[in-house]
């Protein structure tokens, strides 16, 4: 009897995994249709590598190019899909809510609606700044890291405009 609960939990969980994954696949853009590798480089003043996707396309990343691969300076595009019974605007509403030191500021400008999340203060170089944008029914995140916050914020911003511009 325990055995055969063991292994029906096991394989709900399993189809609620990859019905999620199908649900959180299906119907978005492909994350590095959103930007170029030349806009993300002249927006940061680095040369930056081919994006590279992953999660179905949901999720796009370019590393700097150079003699120390990186340089540190990483850009993430992630587009927010559904996940259960939430829609990736629904995910996009619920990230504004304020986390620890986080601060959520909104910004004009970009898509229908906008806000940045930006590091606690205290940390001198971005670790996790980026700029949440709603632009119709589809929802996104765009993500540099590996430089200073003053400075991540208006790249943030352009490149965001950017891709919401090929929605």
């Amino acid at each position: 009897m325990c055995t055969k609960l063991i292994t029906s939990l096991t394989v709900g969980i399993l189809f609620f995994i990859c019905s999620n994954s199908f649900t959180m696949a299906a119907g978005h853009p492909d994350a590095c249709s959103l930007l170029t590798t030349a806009q993300i480089s002249a927006a940061v003043g680095v040369t930056f590598g081919a994006g590279e996707s992953s999660t179905e396309g949901a999720v796009c990343q370019w590393i700097a190019a150079g003699p120390s691969p990186g340089h540190g300076k990483t850009l993430q595009v992630d587009i927010m899909g559904q996940i259960g019974n939430m829609s990736g605007v629904d995910r996009f509403n619920a990230a504004k809510q304020k986390i620890g030191n986080q601060s959520k500021t909104p910004i004009t400008g970009v898509g229908d609606e906008a806000y940045y999340v930006n590091d606690d203060p205290k940390f001198p170089v971005s670790n996790f700044t980026s700029i949440n944008v709603r632009k119709g029914n589809t929802a996104f995140n765009v993500h540099l890291s590996g430089m200073k916050v003053a400075e991540v914020l208006p790249i943030l911003k352009t490149l965001a405009q950017q891709a919401a511009s090929k929605l």
